[in-house]
């Protein structure tokens, strides 16, 4: 008899009135009476299952318990016999493995709970737009980069990585150029929320393509900090009519016919033709 002991929603180990009864090689009646005069002992109502079984020679229905470890051991105690410590060695030692077991397996079970749960709050995540932070970079840059191609309709990765550059204001770099790839140097120069806010712009038709085919915001750099940044730094820093630095700048709208659009065509295809103006030239 090696299935002394199985197991109840792979929740608790047990075994049976019927194994106990064939073991000790005793009535199955009898240990029913036994395991009846025992639950008349409160504190005994949790360690035995009152349940049925078929009788495979009849068909017919009979009664029989199954029980749990310290269930066993009350039952047990009083046998006697030659053999009765080696099963009764044999009944506990299976107990302890199935026990072992049910414990593995709870774990097992709770570690996949918890996958399943990383799984689902990276979904809620992502779809939410909330809390990015928690979210592999490298994988969000990767779902950007596809929403771009979408928007666009380009397909070539150098290209989103220069639509990033020129929103940003920076030079990409090519990857022979540097000791990382060219990714992680957007992410540490740029940032993921520069980056998102160009591409929802595109997926908005807020942020459109100059002349010039570069990303420019419809709404001018107004409330736009990184368009902003990106043409002053286009400017040096400087103020575009006296040429100077280290002094409050001024966002200013010029038009073509100007005096300063004429010495300097290409700056008319800045965005919404601004340009930065220290206080004294904004006058």
């Amino acid at each position: 008899m090696n299935d002394l002991v199985t197991t109840i929603d792979d929740r608790e180990a047990v075994t049976s009135s019927r194994v106990v009864a064939t073991a000790f090689e005793k009535r199955h009646d009898n240990v029913l009476r036994d395991i009846r005069g025992l639950l008349k002992i409160e504190d005994t109502q949790g360690m035995f299952y009152k349940t049925t079984y078929i009788n495979k020679q009849n068909g017919q229905k009979y009664t029989e318990y199954l029980m749990n470890r310290d269930g066993f051991a009350i039952l047990v105690m009083g046998f006697t016999g030659a053999k009765a410590l080696e099963w009764k060695m044999k009944f506990l030692n299976q107990f302890n493995a199935m026990e072992s077991v049910i414990r593995q397996h709870g774990l097992e079970g709770k570690v996949q709970k918890s996958l399943d749960a990383i799984s689902d709050l990276r979904k809620q995540l992502k779809d939410s737009g909330i809390l990015r932070e928690y979210i592999a970079p490298h994988h969000f840059f990767d779902h950007l980069a596809a929403r771009w191609k979408e928007a666009t309709h380009r397909e070539r990765i150098r290209d989103f990585y220069d639509d990033i550059g020129s929103y940003a204001g920076v030079n990409v770099p090519y990857s022979n150029m540097i000791n990382i790839t060219v990714k992680d140097w957007l992410l540490n120069h740029v940032g993921l929320s520069t980056i998102e806010e160009l591409v929802i712009g595109l997926e908005t038709h807020t942020i459109t393509y100059s002349n010039r085919g570069k990303p420019v915001s419809k709404h001018g750099v107004f409330g736009n900090k990184t368009e902003w940044t990106k043409i002053v730094n286009e400017f040096g820093g400087r103020c575009a009519y006296c040429g100077a630095e280290g002094t409050p700048l001024i966002a200013e709208h010029i038009i073509s016919q100007s005096a300063l659009s004429k010495d300097h065509p290409e700056k008319v295809d800045l965005i919404g033709n601004i340009i930065p103006a220290c206080q004294q030239c904004n006058r």
